[in-house]
Formats: structure tokens, sequence, C-alpha cells
């Protein structure tokens, strides 16, 4: 069996251990929209704990509820248009659109792990 290539963000090796069990639950494409949604969160720069968020979209993708938005998508397409993986800097959210989903998504998060806007500024 080939093995299996994913185009990750950049995170840590420990975030990549922890996550990688998790990740061999899902098919390739959807292994991949997670790691693009996650870097496309992450381009806010509001991701506090990698491993924590990208865990929560990996369980979101088992349960069927994960939802690959318009600026997980422009990551998937600026990493096919560049045949590499693109680093954090050469994207942006451009629509207010994509802006305002980071948003809600890293705020659902906050929520899920019961994070207060006072701990996650610290």
């Amino acid at each position: 069996m080939p093995q299996r290539v994913l185009v990750w963000p950049e995170v840590s090796g420990i975030t990549k251990t922890a996550c990688k069990s998790d990740l061999a639950m899902l098919t390739d494409d959807v292994a991949q929209q997670v790691l693009d949604e996650c870097a496309a969160v992450r381009a806010l720069g509001k991701v506090r704990n990698d491993t924590m968020f990208l865990r929560a979209l990996i369980t979101r993708a088992i349960a069927g509820t994960f939802v690959f938005s318009d600026a997980g998508n422009k990551v998937a397409t600026e990493r096919a248009n560049a045949g590499k993986r693109p680093r954090s800097t050469l994207f942006a959210l451009q629509t207010e659109e994509d802006k305002i989903y980071a948003q809600r998504e890293f705020e659902r998060m906050q929520a899920m792990f019961g994070v207060t806007n006072e701990a996650a500024n610290v």
C-alpha cells in the first residue's frame, strides 16, 4: 500500500505526531481538507493550540459535521497552483466572509474547550 502523502500546515512535529493516527481514520481527500482548513484558520493568527484545534476539526470530520469553507478551499487552490505547500504568509483571507467564518470558527473552538477570552489572551 502506498504511503499517504498529506500536505500539512506549518505546525510542530509534536502536533503532527499527535494527530497523525486520528487523520488516518479519514479518507485522503477529507484529511487534506481538514489540514487546509486548519491552515486557513491559523492564517488569522488566533489558533493558540494547534493540536487541540486540529483534533477538533478531525473530530468533526469523523462525526460528519466538518464543513470545508471557502477559506480552506483557497488554501487548497493556492497549494495546487503553487505545486507545493503554501506558507501562511503566502495567502490571506481576503473576503470579509472568510474573516467572519474564521472568527466564528475560532470562537466555536474556544467554547468547545471552555476557553474564555481572558484565558486565550494569556
